[in-house]
């Protein structure tokens, strides 16, 4: 029995959010989120096969961190009977993840007005792609990634793509800070630790803005995914930037606590939506009283 899924096969999960920990961090900083997932099929057919597909994807930000995971589900190879080799029978799911900090000061002890260092990045995740033969032609899943940003001063770019060529051999392909990425065949859990060159005046506030998306196409017979759950983020051990002597680094929407990231162990004030809901509380009360309150009968004197 066909399930109605319409709604899925247009966009099976949209979503984006600010997450706001406290007034501070509401004004320094900007998390951003959102995930796609999208059925393609080009016969009523395969839109019925990939109804019941389950594909889906998932974002979010907070303060330094950006995770996000794609995961595009088997299709049946008995869309085959339908469906000419070579035709786009896929499913495919996105999901992209962005933070943005305003607010990070560097400040030292020795009276000293610029600095040069290096900014310390972790990410970690795992992919998996697997291939098919139909027909004599490979069918792959594919798994991306892409990191793009700005940390201070410097610019950060990179990829990777996993795959299968034609003649079902697995390749990883890596570019920019993402070249260190090493995986260990088709499928693999990877962690890739960054350092990325900085320089900045002394109390001044500085932006570090990076974003990251994923996606896995599924062909078919095939499934696959990307997962960067595990996120990218600032060092988790270690300082969040390699400094002169005397230097430090302090961020309140970065979490970022004398040069080290926090993440989110620092207790956060009460959040707009936190206290908008607390306010309602005491009218919501009101609201029941007044309504069980008996109608006020009328002076009979």
């Amino acid at each position: 029995m066909r399930r109605d899924l319409k709604p899925c096969r247009i966009a099976a999960a949209v979503f984006c959010f600010i997450a706001v920990l406290g007034t501070d961090v509401c004004r320094a900083g900007t998390f951003l989120a959102n995930a796609f997932v999208v059925l393609q099929g080009s016969t009523a057919a395969q839109d019925m096969q990939q109804d019941s597909v389950p594909v889906s994807a998932h974002a979010s930000a907070g303060p330094g961190t950006a995770s996000s995971f794609a995961i595009g589900g088997a299709i049946g190879a008995s869309s085959s009977i339908s469906t000419p080799v070579g035709e786009p029978t896929t499913n495919n799911a996105n999901a992209g993840s962005e933070f943005t900090i305003t607010d990070v000061i560097f400040s030292n002890t020795k009276g000293e007005t610029s600095f040069t260092g290096t900014a310390n990045l972790l990410l970690t995740g795992s992919y998996s792609v697997q291939f098919t033969t139909l027909s004599g032609v490979v069918l792959t899943s594919i798994s991306t990634m892409q990191l793009s940003g700005t940390v201070i001063s410097s610019t950060v770019q990179g990829a990777y793509i996993a795959e299968y060529d034609s003649g079902g051999n697995f390749q990883l392909s890596t570019s920019g800070v993402l070249s260190g990425l090493a995986g260990g065949g088709p499928s693999a859990n990877v962690s890739l630790a960054m350092s990325v060159p900085i320089s900045g005046q002394a109390n001044t506030p500085l932006t570090i803005d990076l974003s990251m998306e994923v996606n896995t196409v599924a062909s078919v017979g095939t499934s696959g995914s990307t997962n960067f759950g595990d996120p990218l983020s600032f060092a988790t051990t270690g300082p969040v930037f390699d400094l002169p002597d005397g230097w430090t680094a302090n961020s309140v929407s970065g979490n970022i606590v004398d040069n080290h990231f926090v993440g989110l162990a620092a207790v956060p004030e009460p959040s707009g939506l936190s206290l908008l809901a607390i306010g309602t509380l005491p009218l919501i009360a009101l609201a029941r009283r007044v309504q069980k309150r008996p109608d006020k009968q009328p002076d009979q004197g």
